[in-house]
């Protein structure tokens, strides 16, 4: 076995959405989605070469120089051996690496663990779908929700949530997760994973319906311990017509699944089907009465918040915090364990979290920044290095998600210099003169050192603001992002400042928690309140996001707020950005007042203007 320092594990998602790589090389991790180079959203089915290179290359690696690959499974192995898809693409240019194929949920689960600081820690894994695993009676089932227990290099399964799948159909029961996505996607028509817009709706919610349509209609919890939705969702029909249209006038459908799309839309048409997707195709289970929504699918004309569909969406909400606090409880009940570990797409619910939070049994949560598929890759590189070979220790520990690579500054200037249209200078103290910038209302375009993985920008690609402007919210929709009135926008936040605005004591450093404000704060930050008065938070500390600290504290030292707006650096329906010339195009595009280029010193930096 080769020595630590030499060893090169390279982790990979091939198949399905968010594809992407992740290598460790010696004492040294990196990881990128494939959507942050091809450009695409999600990037489905999209086999993810440009990642593979971006993370050879940047650690000065060839194929040749890779010792394992780890791939997990989706689906079942004779729908997609992955193995067979790896070597067909590649050949015999990876011949000296080891290839294994790894569960789903327990890549999400080793992403997760061996990536936070914990020796011990109870693992909550629960996401729209994963694997597809036979049952000891032979029946196909696919997995949705995964408890486990991790203790040094080992991680334990404690219970599997498996439901039967036809085609792309649940017949009987789902998950929370499925559930969730079918809301989001389907009934209220919010577009493919988009389940934080749901998020953000519920909170416009009062709980019109729940008499209507109580929680116990949507789920069970099982005598095992399992959580059971119901999948007999059926709503009026909708006309052929309007069912086409929905289809020609929604691009990134047909972007996604293109003929497989089209071609199951056609089959339904044939056989008549005008109800859910999810329509429960027999009457032998008889583990829920169905459901039978008031409406049809909402169609985009219809303005949100509303009374109908937002209540829809506060149900969906109700319905996975309360599945998220039961679970976690049982789970600390079996492990007896003081921390937590959460991954998979559903805990990138903040609210959830949050709610899991408060409910105190845990001490400490751990979330995976990328706990979607995007985190995948990592995962499976770091079951290689723990798992495969046993190695001890957290040397990956995950401070922060900056796990791009760097651009030189040379590169970037030379970039400055030949884009048309622009002035720029460079400034001694790019912390202070950005947060001067901010302090007099612009909208700035910031972009630092090495990308963040997974979806939320944390101070390396990050367009900022002043929530003390009241407007802001509608300048940065105006200008730049073009979202939906009603989304609400993230904080950054100095960590030891935290909780004078909020109502939390534990970090938050991935911004996956959304606590309270305080009330006596809320008319000093008006343009981050939620109608429900939270806020999703990014906690940042001078030791693991040393420039972007500088920032804020000089943000504070000007204005006496120590936060400001965050969101992510792209324009509405584009991956986040990842490259410097992403960035130029990015400002030129858009109505971003400044454009910032900190240098890798973290002290200086360029600050770039459109031309009058």
């Amino acid at each position: 076995m080769k020595s630590t320092k030499n060893l090169n594990i390279l982790g990979l998602k091939i198949k399905g959405h968010n594809t992407g790589a992740s290598l460790i090389y010696g004492d040294k991790i990196m990881a990128i989605s494939e959507e942050r180079l091809d450009r695409i959203k999600n990037s489905p089915n999209v086999f993810p070469s440009l990642s593979i290179e971006y993370c050879l290359k940047g650690a000065n690696l060839s194929a040749e120089d890779i010792d394992l690959v780890v791939i997990d499974q989706i689906d079942r192995k004779n729908v997609y051996d992955m193995e067979n898809i790896f070597t067909a693409f590649y050949g015999d240019k990876f011949k000296n690496s080891k290839i294994k194929i790894i569960n789903h949920h327990l890549a999400h689960a080793a992403s997760a663990f061996f990536a936070s600081p914990f020796d011990e820690a109870a693992i909550m894994v629960i996401d729209g779908s994963g694997e597809k695993i036979s049952t000891h009676l032979g029946t196909d089932v696919m997995e949705t929700d995964t408890y486990y227990r991790g203790i040094g290099n080992e991680i334990c399964e404690i219970q599997k949530t498996a439901h039967k799948r036809d085609g792309s159909n649940f017949p009987l029961t789902f998950g929370v997760g499925k559930l969730y996505s079918f809301l989001t996607e389907t009934y209220i028509d919010l577009g493919r994973y988009n389940e934080g817009k749901m998020m953000g709706l519920a909170s416009y919610g009062k709980g019109l319906l729940k008499e209507k349509f109580p929680l116990d209609l949507w789920y069970k919890e099982t005598s095992g311990g399992h959580f059971l939705c119901n999948a007999k969702i059926l709503y009026p029909k909708i006309s052929t017509l309007n069912k086409i249209n929905k289809i020609i006038t929604n691009p990134g459908k047909i972007l996604v699944s293109g003929r497989v799309y089209l071609k199951g839309k056609i089959n339904k048409l044939k056989r008549g089907t005008f109800f859910s997707q999810f329509k429960q195709k027999t009457e032998n289970g008889k583990i829920f009465l169905p459901i039978n929504l008031q409406k049809p699918p909402r169609s985009k004309e219809y303005k949100l918040p509303d009374d109908y569909y937002t209540e829809m969406a506060w149900i969906g909400q109700k319905v996975l915090e309360e599945i998220f606090i039961k679970a976690s409880r049982r789970l600390n009940f079996i492990t007896g364990s003081e921390n937590l570990c959460l991954a998979g797409g559903v805990a990138l619910n903040g609210v959830s979290n949050n709610k899991i939070l408060e409910d105190g049994k845990f001490k400490k949560l751990f979330i995976q920044p990328a706990s979607s598929d995007t985190g995948i890759p990592l995962g499976c590189a770091l079951w290689g290095y723990h798992c495969f070979y046993k190695k001890e220790g957290r040397p990956f520990a995950m401070g922060h998600a900056h796990l791009g690579k760097k651009y030189a500054d040379k590169e970037i200037f030379e970039l400055i210099k030949k884009t048309a249209g622009i002035n720029f200078y460079r400034s001694e103290d790019i912390a202070k003169e950005t947060a001067r910038l901010i302090d007099g209302g612009n909208v700035v375009g910031w972009f630092f050192n090495s990308s963040e993985y997974g979806p939320r920008a944390l101070g390396a690609r990050s367009i900022l603001g002043d929530p003390r402007n009241p407007r802001m919210k509608d300048i940065l929709n105006a200008k730049v992002k073009h979202r939906e009135w009603w989304r609400p926008f993230a904080a950054s936040v100095l960590e030891d400042k935290a909780s004078d605005y909020f109502e939390i004591k534990h970090e938050s450093p991935f911004m996956l928690f959304v606590p309270k404000i305080k009330k006596d704060k809320l008319p000093l930050i008006p343009s981050l309140v939620h109608v429900d008065e939270t806020c999703r938070i990014q906690t940042v500390s001078a030791e693991h996001n040393g420039l972007y600290y500088n920032l804020i504290n000089e943000f504070y030292n000007l204005t006496g707020v120590p936060l400001l707006i965050n969101t992510s650096f792209n324009d509405a329906g584009e991956p986040i950005i990842e490259t410097p010339n992403d960035a130029m195009r990015c400002f030129l595009g858009t109505e971003m007042d400044y454009l910032i280029f900190a240098e890798n010193d973290g002290i200086g930096g360029y600050v770039v203007k459109k031309n009058e």
